[in-house]
């Protein structure tokens, strides 16, 4: 395994994120401080420097701070890159992204475990209830929203990627595309008809 663990990733992307804003780390402090979170210039070191690791609540408020999404504290900008998800799992740097923002399931199983078809459907069952009570609920009135949202962000990645990567990749990728235009179709005839419903039922 190697050092790259949530907490140091944390630690480099602040730094990472206050350089990209051009902010010393006085005015770090100073904008915590001004949301009610009581930080100091040491404190902004220390926490650079992985000496000090933050709370939920202050992770939160640094990307609130710095206008990012809490996944990019916890991400790093390199997708080749593997990371840390816990002490005895890595994962490629763009499929944590892709967890932390939702196009992604992972986990739900034990080391190793090979889902077979049922587990995985449970997984992503799970998945889609850990969200927030509309999208859960969407889910489930439109469950074909979940499934082009996850290809659609497996399309995202893949544009992303070296050109020699794409090259190989592309049989797939244009299967997966076709895919979406049918999910898309099917789609937008189960929005119809939701609407529809809900026409007659006012």
């Amino acid at each position: 395994m190697n050092e790259m663990t949530p907490a140091a990733l944390v630690a480099r992307r602040v730094a990472e994120t206050r350089g990209g804003l051009l902010w010393s780390q006085e005015e770090v402090a100073r904008r915590m401080d001004l949301y009610g979170v009581p930080w100091s210039r040491t404190i902004v070191a220390k926490v650079e420097s992985n000496s000090r690791q933050v709370t939920v609540d202050e992770l939160v408020a640094l990307a609130f701070v710095f206008g990012v999404p809490p996944a990019s504290l916890l991400t790093l900008r390199d997708s080749e890159v593997a990371i840390n998800i816990t002490p005895t799992t890595q994962t490629p740097n763009r499929s944590a992204w892709a967890w932390h923002t939702g196009t992604l399931p992972m986990g739900g199983g034990e080391p190793g475990e090979v889902l077979d078809f049922a587990a995985s459907a449970d997984r992503r069952r799970r998945y889609f209830d850990a969200a927030p009570n509309d999208v859960a609920a969407g889910e489930r009135l439109l469950p074909g929203v979940g499934r082009l949202c996850l290809k659609a962000g497996a399309v995202q990645r893949f544009a992303g990627q070296p050109e020699h990567l794409i090259a190989g990749a592309l049989p797939a990728s244009l299967k997966l595309l076709h895919e979406i235009q049918e999910d898309a179709a099917t789609l937008a005839r189960d929005v119809e008809r939701l609407i529809l419903e809900i026409g007659d039922a006012k």
